[in-house]
């Protein structure tokens, strides 16, 4: 058995490629129970948020990463387009640098921490992870965490919503004395209302199915909440709508915009950042209608990587003392009982060897007796001495030695 990690990102899939992989819980769970059910997979955690989707399995390398394949097929046929596949340490440093915001689109945010910590317990709390899994992703957490406080690559708060603002300063120049609605409720529309509340715009305006959430949200920087049911006639009065709900469809129709245009005497720039989108693709072919998605935060990804360069090298050095750590220990954790029992089966038959000898000697002297006692058992430590060093030697500075091992096992 091994870590393999299967992931669709930002970085090798378009949007409309990870929509397909935007998973609810039910649909998540399902999937990896199919994975744990059809083919060898003892374990499974699928890490689900806007900018990827990645299922870390434990099993075998070759009729496990087929079976797990075709079942992503079943999702999407072309899928092997934009797959990408590691294993043991690639697959183990890869989770290190997600959990410690390295592979993020913007380098250093935060939410991805809680992200993988609370996809890891939703999938725990299925029985569906094991002992080694479990190991990997606890550490995982304790690395994400041990890179925030030794470095300050998450120094100002940085995170998807805060970039959604940024770019929608590149677009306006300025937000002050701007309308900007949010639509929905979540950790995004909150981060996106918090970055909103310094500069110096007309009004916070927040709308979401649910009124009282919403509300929450806009007391906390002074805005206003609004009811959903009139989501239409608040975008015809905004300057800006950026929208961030986990709605699995969308909820902003070309139909519906193509009028509220017509009343219009200015443009309307909107931002979707969810996955899957809120708003119609075809919205952004209206006439002025600026429509932007997720992937439109690729300039602000880059000069955010620009400001936190340095410490984002200081950030990959502690992620590889920490892999080399970890290493360590699941090599120790397949040889030393082996090792335990190899010495352990030499003892039995130095032991029973020795008392058949003795017995065919006959001898009563206990000084005769301990002299050899003494020398089987320097015999035995000296036979498995170096045999035992070059395994662990082997073992420890070798992965697939330890995958070897234990399909011999």
């Amino acid at each position: 058995m091994f870590l393999l990690n299967f992931r669709i990102t930002y970085q090798n899939a378009p949007e409309h490629v990870r929509e397909k992989f935007s998973f609810s819980k039910k649909h998540r769970n399902d999937l990896m129970k199919q994975i744990c059910c059809e083919t060898s997979a003892k374990g499974c955690v699928i890490l689900n948020t806007c900018n990827r989707t990645e299922i870390y399995a434990v099993a075998d390398r070759g009729e496990s990463i087929e079976g797990i394949i075709l079942l992503l097929k079943n999702i999407s046929p072309d899928v092997e387009s934009y797959l990408e596949i590691s294993s043991g340490d690639e697959a183990i440093r890869h989770l290190f640098r997600v959990a410690s915001g390295l592979e993020s689109l913007i380098i250093g945010e935060n939410q991805i921490l809680a992200q993988v910590k609370n996809n890891y317990f939703e999938c725990k709390n299925e029985c569906l992870t094991g002992s080694l899994l479990d190991i990997i992703f606890n550490q995982a957490i304790r690395v994400g965490k041990l890179v925030r406080t030794s470095t300050d690559i998450s120094k100002g708060g940085v995170s998807i919503g805060s970039a959604a603002v940024k770019l929608a300063e590149k677009i306006f120049g300025s937000l002050v004395d701007k309308k900007i609605l949010i639509v929905g409720a979540g950790e995004m529309s909150c981060l996106i209302a918090k970055s909103l509340s310094s500069k110096g715009v007309e009004g916070v305006y927040v709308s979401n199915r649910n009124y009282e959430t919403a509300k929450n949200i806009a007391n906390t920087v002074g805005g206003q909440a609004l009811k959903f049911d009139y989501l239409m006639d608040h975008i015809k009065v905004s300057d800006l709508v950026i929208t961030a709900t986990s709605a699995p469809h969308t909820i902003i129709h070309t139909k519906d915009i193509r009028e509220i245009i017509k009343e219009r005497n200015k443009d309307l720039v909107i931002i979707d950042i969810a996955i899957p989108k809120d708003v119609d693709q075809s919205v952004g072919d209206i006439d002025g209608v600026h429509l932007y998605n997720i992937d439109s935060l690729s300039e602000i990804a880059k000069e955010n990587m620009e400001l936190r360069r340095e410490e984002a090298e200081k950030a990959s050095i502690i992620v590889e003392d920490e892999i080399k750590k970890l290493g360590n220990s699941l090599r120790g954790m397949y040889i030393e009982p082996y090792i335990a029992d190899v010495w352990l089966k030499a003892e039995d038959i130095r032991k029973t060897e020795l008392d058949r000898a003795l017995k065919m000697l006959n001898l009563n002297n206990e000084k005769e007796i301990m002299i050899i006692e003494d020398l089987t058992k320097a015999i035995v430590s000296k036979v498995l001495h170096k045999p035992v060093k070059d395994l662990r030697e082997k073992v420890y500075n070798n992965l697939e030695a330890v995958e070897s091992f234990q399909k011999s096992d």
